[in-house]
Order: structure tokens, then C-alpha cells, then sequence
């Protein structure tokens, strides 16, 4: 009887653990939800500079992550149960994560005036693609803030390509 016990208390274990694992998984998600209510307060409240798009540039800023880590998320496909299940914290599990780096120049009068960038998970070729279909970057600055608090906007890297407008 006794046993019968240990291993129900043990498989309660295991399933608040796995049941822990998941709702953080949740609750990070749940986080990239509410960005954007701070987008548009961000777009209500910062000062706007349009930087154009021959200020800007894209730099490959590829890298690689330990594929254990609770912070990994995948990035073209769910995880497997399995694979969630065989997971070992103690082995390095390095994974390949393509990533690029915007950097926008703000130039008044042929003069340097501040360098803005931001690293985003996606393929260098993609981000040259669709930076290059657009006119000007948008780059939002807290003037209200003794910080260097800025925010590039960068949310048409989310967009569909219309595949029309090469059509004409």
C-alpha cells in the first residue's frame, strides 16, 4: 500500500513539474501578446523620426543557442513531445539561430546625428528584402526619459509580401 502511494506522489511530482515547464512557456507568450498594447502606446506617446531606408542597414548577426536552455523557443517548428520529454538540462545542445541586426543611421544636413539598431531572429536576406521595399524606417524616442530609451519599429517584418505589386 505504502508503494502505491510513493509512486502516486511521485507521478504528481513529475506532472506539476511538466505542467510548471509549460505554463511559463504560456506566460511568455502571453507577454509577446501585450507588446502590442506597449506599441501603441509607444506610437501615441514617443517622438517619431522617419529615417530613410539608404540610412539603414542589415548585418548578419547569426549565433548559436543552447537548445536546452528554458529560454529557447524554436523557431520554424513546435518541439516534439518527445523531444520535450528528453530534454537534459546538464548537455549543450547547440542550435543554429538566424538572426540580423538593423542598424539606422539619423542624418540632418549630411551630419551624423544618432545610430539606432535592433536584432530580430530573421534571415539576413529576408530583412534586406522587405526593408528594401519600404521608403523609411520609423524610430520612436522617450524624450521624457533620462535613459537612451528608443524603439525601432520594425513590425512590417511581420507583414506578407504583396506579391501583385510585382506583377505591374
Amino acid at each position: 500500500m505504502t508503494w502505491t502511494i510513493n509512486i502516486i506522489g511521485i507521478l504528481l511530482l513529475v506532472a506539476l513539474f511538466y505542467y510548471r515547464k509549460y505554463s511559463e512557456r504560456k506566460q511568455r507568450n502571453l507577454q509577446s501578446e501585450g507588446g502590442t498594447i506597449f506599441l501603441e502606446n509607444v506610437r501615441a506617446n514617443w517622438e517619431k523620426i522617419e529615417i530613410d531606408t539608404s540610412n539603414c542597414s542589415v548585418i548578419k548577426y547569426d549565433t548559436k543557442i543552447d537548445k536546452n536552455l528554458p529560454s529557447y523557443e524554436p523557431q520554424h517548428k513546435e518541439e516534439s513531445f518527445f523531444d520535450w520529454m528528453n530534454k537534459d538540462r546538464n548537455k549543450v545542445n547547440l542550435v543554429d539561430v538566424a538572426r540580423s541586426k538593423f542598424v539606422c543611421n539619423y542624418v540632418q544636413n549630411g551630419e551624423l546625428i544618432k545610430s539606432f539598431s535592433k536584432t530580430v531572429d530573421i534571415d539576413i536576406t529576408v530583412a534586406q528584402f522587405k526593408l528594401n521595399l519600404r521608403d523609411c524606417v520609423n524610430v520612436y524616442v522617450n524624450n521624457h526619459s533620462m535613459l537612451d530609451d528608443y524603439f525601432i519599429d520594425l513590425s512590417f517584418l511581420q507583414e506578407e509580401i504583396d506579391l501583385q505589386k510585382f506583377n505591374k
